[in-house]
């Protein structure tokens, strides 16, 4: 039932999912990885009270912790290998980190722990995709903190785009005014 998440959370398994193990890899980074980053088109799916099983999508089970995906690029149809980053609030059903981000998406230089968007920004509350396009290719950082609170920092070297923060209760996305737009999340 958790098979897409599963899957997710193992391709994602070769990047770190914490602050200690970001550093750590940046003295590894791969060149084509520093180059590409995440991609200048990517979707966010924000879901504040979980999904259930979208099965017209392969590999995208119930999960009913607040969390928010990034993929990369528009014709993805939210293939797993496509996937970017995530953070899942709460306790996530067992066999699923409770975040982390695919090698094209690392960040190898220094990372963000904390931060906002600057404005103009807008932040969703609420159950939706969020479509953008940036002027450069970002990289993903991804902190775990204390009580089940998670959050995703989308940056382009010193400046943040896009900021997750998901909890037990809920999942907040906050991205640069101008550059994204919203558009349905997919459904069952």
């Amino acid at each position: 039932m958790h098979r897409k998440l599963l899957l997710l959370a193992l391709a994602l398994a070769l990047a770190p999912t914490s602050l200690p193990a970001t550093a750590a890899a940046r003295s590894g980074a791969p060149a084509e990885a520093l180059a590409t980053g995440c991609g200048k088109k990517i979707v966010f799916l924000v879901w504040p009270k979980g999904h259930p099983a979208i099965p017209r999508i392969a590999e995208f089970p119930e999960i009913r912790n607040p969390h928010i995906e990034l993929y990369r690029g528009f014709s993805s149809g939210y293939d797993v290998a496509a996937a970017g980053a995530y953070v899942v609030g709460g306790e996530p059903p067992p066999g699923i980190p409770r975040g982390g981000f695919s090698i094209a998406c690392t960040n190898y230089d220094n990372p963000f722990a904390k931060g906002t968007v600057p404005k103009p920004s807008v932040t969703i509350t609420r159950e939706t995709a969020v479509k953008c396009i940036l002027p450069v290719s970002p990289v993903t950082d991804v902190v775990l903190r204390k009580g089940g609170v998670s959050d995703l920092y989308v940056h382009s070297g010193a400046r943040l785009v896009a900021q997750g923060h998901v909890t037990r209760s809920s999942a907040t996305l906050t991205v640069t005014s101008g550059r994204c737009t919203l558009i349905a999340p997919p459904r069952p």
